[in-house]
């Protein structure tokens, strides 16, 4: 029978960055066991909404070389599952998200081969998430600041921001599934931060393509604070061209990452979903929000 293990790397899923919570043990397949080993750190860092608590995990481990697996976390997001392929050595790493009911704050990852049934040649692992309060930032006068509000994507180029943002200081509210609604709500809930502050977005891939008007009310509502960063969405047409009219008449105040475009012509950057992007994908993303971000503030 083939088994897997597994580490986790639970990592802080809050805005801005926070503390890493990682298993540092390197496993290896048993035959006849199953065998998840886990940090015994003490809860994973989240943040609360509607009610639930959020993190992000990044799951590692080994299994039978060049096979299928699935690493899946019981909610309904899409985030809250996703497959990847063990490498020729067996190494395998995906990232999901987490989601668990305030009143009872305990995930579970099942992590499993995808030609297989869940409750063999699988690994288990219950997770406790721990609420975090959300940061209240106090930057000096002349501090930079972004704050990202996003979904899925914003979640995945989430670990990469601050590699291209030194000495700015990196705000990220983001959960898979998250719709433009919500995000202008987290928007217009947010107090602005002192200093200079630049607001980027990652919405609209949940919603209807032709939802046009929306977008657009979305996006004049964004730039009341001062320089706001979008980017086109796969597959909304007419959406993406919309956002480059709003952009050419107002170009200091509205910046657009041309993610749709680029991506489609980077076939690595892209899962096979065509929408999610892989580790190299959200690299990228996260180098162009980057230079969007920087030329705000020129």
């Amino acid at each position: 029978m083939r088994r897997i293990a597994c580490a986790l790397a639970l990592l802080f899923a809050a805005c801005g960055d926070g503390p890493e919570r990682t298993a540092r043990v390197t496993p290896t397949p048993t035959p006849g066991m199953i065998a998840p080993v886990v940090s015994a750190a003490s809860a994973l860092p989240a943040t609360a909404s509607a009610g639930r608590l959020i993190a992000t995990a990044t799951v590692r481990g080994v299994a039978e070389p060049r096979t299928r697996i699935v690493v899946s976390a019981g909610c309904e997001e899409e985030a809250c599952a996703t497959a990847t392929l063990a490498a020729p050595d067996g190494a395998f790493e995906a990232e999901v998200q987490l989601a668990a009911d305030a009143r009872r704050p305990v995930a579970t990852i099942v992590v499993a081969y995808e030609d297989r049934s869940a409750s063999i040649d699988s690994d288990r692992v219950a997770v406790e998430l721990t609420e975090q309060p959300t940061p209240t930032p106090t930057p000096a006068a002349n501090a930079r600041t972004v704050v990202v509000i996003g979904d899925s994507l914003a979640v995945g180029m989430r670990p990469y921001l601050s590699e291209f943002l030194g000495g700015w200081q990196v705000l990220v509210d983001a959960r898979g599934g998250r719709r433009l609604g919500e995000g202008m709500r987290r928007f217009d809930a947010a107090r602005p931060p002192e200093g200079r502050i630049v607001y980027a977005f990652s919405l609209f891939t949940n919603d209807p393509p032709d939802s046009v008007g929306a977008l657009e009310a979305a996006v004049r509502r964004s730039t009341s604070h001062g320089c706001a960063v979008w980017a086109t969405i796969t597959g909304a047409n007419e959406a993406n061209a919309r956002l480059q009219e709003l952009a050419a008449s107002t170009p200091d105040r509205l910046k657009v990452v041309r993610w749709a475009e680029r991506s489609q012509q980077e076939a690595s950057w892209l899962k096979a979903d065509g929408i999610h992007g892989t580790p190299a994908g959200y690299r990228n993303r996260a180098a162009l929000y980057a230079a969007a971000i920087k030329s705000c503030t020129e």
